[in-house]
């Protein structure tokens, strides 16, 4: 998890690196994702995706 203005609004956001793990049968996946928290300045709005990648 880290913070800083991810949609340029002078606003701190939350954005957090998922690494999806394992499949059902035990093998690593290579897929990583990033979801990013918005600020409205009294809240936080709910995850979007906004970037996926892979450790390869």
């Amino acid at each position: 998890m880290t913070s800083g203005d991810y949609n340029g609004d002078k606003k701190t956001d939350i954005g957090v690196l998922y690494d999806a793990g394992k499949t059902p049968d035990g093998r690593q996946t290579d897929s990583l994702f990033t979801f990013t928290f918005t600020s409205t300045g009294t809240n936080i709005n709910p995850p979007v995706k906004t970037w996926t990648g892979s450790v390869i």
